[in-house]
């Protein structure tokens, strides 16, 4: 018997909009070589990356979900972090453009507090000298990175991270982040679905401090969770799995794709490098397809 072609799937991309080094046309192409038929721009805080995907995607027969990774606010220990994707949302909504500029004037505000500390510690940058690096509207420290690197600061971006911006380092600084009801708001009234990011990214001491945390968000409307992740262990996925479907839970996969800003790969969403396929989520359980 032939086997059946699968349709490989990566919902967790981003582009120059935000901190990625991949234009949203670029990365419609690479995931035609591929083999990726449907993909998912999810940048940080902004959704200026969407329409130019989907004019691209028409060429190729490639499906773009609109869609938008979120940060909010967190107490969490060892400098965890949680983010909210948005799939299917109206990147032209009120709700949620008024989520991005509110979150873009926030990015700015922490930018500028990296670059007094880092001025502090006899490293002068200005915010001009890091914008140049960012083709979008999402500032962030990556861009910081390119522009220490550029100046001869430090030799690479993982010097810049590891030495000065990245958690914990002496340059390092938080912005005012939204709360998770003001983000879970935002993309359902935009038409779309709240999935919390990578979980095992929120760092909590215990896996069941972790999941009392992930059905506090569901209580606060959030729908799914990323189940499928690069860095995540395959115990962990399988959790991941379990409870979404003890909960009835959306499941999503996705490599956090950046271009060279990280290893992972396009399309490469499991601990073992391999593709997802949305034959296969559907077989693991609910789906947003």
């Amino acid at each position: 018997m032939p086997v059946a072609k699968k349709t490989f799937v990566d919902m967790h991309v981003h582009t120059t909009c935000s901190d990625g080094t991949y234009t949203p046309e670029e990365v419609v192409r690479l995931a035609v070589n591929e083999g990726i038929k449907v993909l998912a721009i999810t940048d940080h805080d902004n959704v200026s990356g969407i329409v130019r995907a989907q004019v691209e995607a028409e060429k190729f027969g490639v499906q773009i979900i609109p869609g938008i990774e979120c940060s909010t606010t967190f107490n969490a220990v060892k400098n965890g972090t949680r983010h909210i994707l948005g799939y299917n949302i109206d990147p032209t909504a009120y709700e949620i453009n008024r989520y991005v500029e509110k979150q873009q004037r926030n990015r700015i505000e922490k930018v500028e507090k990296i670059l007094k500390k880092l001025r502090a510690l006899g490293i002068n940058i200005s915010y001009e000298d890091v914008k140049k690096h960012s083709a979008g509207d999402s500032i962030g420290r990556p861009h910081i990175a390119r522009a220490m690197v550029e100046q001869g600061y430090v030799l690479d971006k993982k010097e810049a991270f590891d030495k000065y911006i990245g958690k914990g380092g002496p340059a390092y600084a938080t912005s005012e982040y939204t709360s998770v009801e003001e983000v879970v708001y935002a993309i359902i009234a935009s038409g779309g679905i709240p999935i919390l990011a990578h979980p095992f990214q929120m760092r909590h001491n215990t896996c069941d401090e972790m999941l009392e945390e992930i059905n506090n968000l569901v209580d606060k409307g959030v729908q799914g969770i990323e189940a499928i992740y690069p860095e995540h262990l395959e115990v962990e996925n399988f959790s991941l799995v379990t409870l979404a479907l003890e909960n009835d839970l959306f499941i999503t996969a996705g490599s956090d794709f950046h271009g060279e800003n990280k290893e992972i790969k396009l399309g490469k969403c499991f601990f073992n490098k391999s593709r997802a396929s949305v034959e296969g989520l559907k077989k693991l359980g609910k789906t947003i397809f």
